[in-house]
């Protein structure tokens, strides 16, 4: 099976947590090259990316992509989350695990903030 692992912060607010996960439930039907779309936080929040790939190896995951939707590349993009992939990997040899390039990366980012300015009414 192949799996999309979106990861992101985490915050204290559950409301917040809460609303992640329902935008990564809505981003499943849009990602039909995956099996399964599952969610993940840094911090702050479960599931860790480790017990979030440890369930989906269970479920016969042998391979995975890891979204970071992160803006900024800094240090949890660019040490963090390398790190926590590492270990990922140390405790999972048999799955296959692909970082891709942070949300934040994405050369087609400003055209969409441009166009969601657009239909809240901004110029």
């Amino acid at each position: 099976m192949r799996a999309l692992v979106v990861i992101a912060h985490g915050s204290r607010s559950e409301a917040a947590n809460e609303e992640f996960c329902r935008l990564v439930g809505a981003l499943a039907p849009a990602t039909p090259g995956y099996a399964r779309v599952a969610h993940a936080f840094l911090e702050a929040a479960a599931p860790s990316l480790p017990a979030a790939m440890a369930q989906l190896v269970v479920d016969g995951c042998r391979e995975a992509d890891i979204y970071p939707l992160f803006f900024n590349g800094g240090r949890h993009v660019a040490r963090d989350l390398p790190a926590l992939l590492e270990e990922v990997r140390s405790a999972h040899p048999d799955c296959r695990l692909r970082l891709l390039p942070h949300f934040g990366a994405w050369s087609g980012l400003a055209q969409a903030l441009a166009a969601h300015i657009a239909e809240s009414g901004g110029d």
